[in-house]
């Protein structure tokens, strides 16, 4: 067993495909087919399938992806230069919630892009809040990208990337668009647009209402910021929403007491937590934030 053949697995793995896997190492699709055999030979099990014309990986196959990633980094690290051209063939697959898959991992692609930067080839996949530590866990993704208040335990380290004001916000045509300063008081009396719970600003603004003993009104749940920006703009009702969402569009109210912060982080497993590889991508995601800044 060797990287090639970790490499080939994966690509197979991830396209469904010899041709498209033998496209992506610049190698024949025969080249990919002895490959794989080889592993199968070695492991003595079958690693995929076809049925109906498509190729699915078996059981086994499946239960060997995290570790072919894991053996694959492990080879990698070895390396003392990750500006190795080969680094765009080590697979690397990113957890991501809601928040940080609406503008910072597209202005991180961006960047590694307009920089021509050297760096492992990224599977980005957008998954519920719940399911990042599970797939750290079991190896089916390499980092985790989300909010700070993931429920962790001790196998999972906790980074923080970057910190947003987060502000309540009207459309200049609600009746408190033209209040200089007020409390949740009065707040707690119309109703606003969030994101369901599970989500950080909503659930801090549930902590923050129950801690004052009143109600929260929700009248609309949706999944997108941009959509409840949107609907704000309507003077449906008031919502909070990242500084990076506000705009002379909307009004921020001064709500006495209220200075809430999003803050955003990146997880690794504790055992990957010296790879060179996890190292390098958190140097590219600190980078590409100072890139965006200055």
């Amino acid at each position: 067993m060797n990287s090639n053949e970790l490499k080939s697995f994966l690509m197979v793995y991830e396209y469904r495909s010899f041709s498209i896997a033998a496209k992506r190492l610049y190698v024949t699709q025969s080249a990919i087919s002895k490959r794989i055999n080889n592993l199968e030979h070695e492991f003595k099990v079958k690693l995929f399938e076809m049925r109906g014309g498509v190729i699915i990986p078996t059981l086994e196959g499946q239960l060997l992806i995290p570790y072919a990633r894991l053996l694959l980094h492990t080879f990698y690290n070895a390396a003392d230069n990750l500006s190795n051209p080969e680094m765009v063939e080590i697979p690397v697959f990113l957890g991501t919630s809601t928040f940080p898959s609406l503008q910072f991992l597209p202005q991180f692609m961006e960047y590694l892009l307009e920089h021509n930067i050297n760096s492992p080839n990224f599977h980005i996949r957008q998954m519920a809040k719940q399911d990042l530590i599970p797939g750290l866990q079991n190896g089916m993704i390499d980092l985790a990208l989300t909010t700070e208040d993931l429920v962790i335990d001790n196998d999972i380290l906790s980074n923080q990337l970057d910190e947003e004001d987060v502000y309540i916000v009207v459309s200049h045509k609600h009746e408190l668009a033209n209040e200089n300063k007020m409390d949740f008081n009065k707040l707690a009396q119309y109703p606003c647009i969030l994101t369901e719970r599970g989500f950080s600003i909503r659930d801090n603004l549930e902590r923050i209402f129950l801690k004052y003993e009143l109600p929260l009104i929700v009248n609309h749940e949706l999944f997108s910021l941009d959509a409840i920006k949107k609907l704000v703009k309507t003077g449906l009702g008031w919502s909070a929403l990242p500084k990076q969402y506000c705009n002379e569009e909307l009004v921020q109210l001064k709500i006495e007491g209220y200075s809430e912060k999003i803050k955003l982080c990146w997880y690794c497993h504790k055992n990957r937590a010296d790879s060179k590889i996890i190292k390098y991508i958190a140097q590219l995601l600190k980078e590409s934030l100072s890139s965006v800044r200055s």
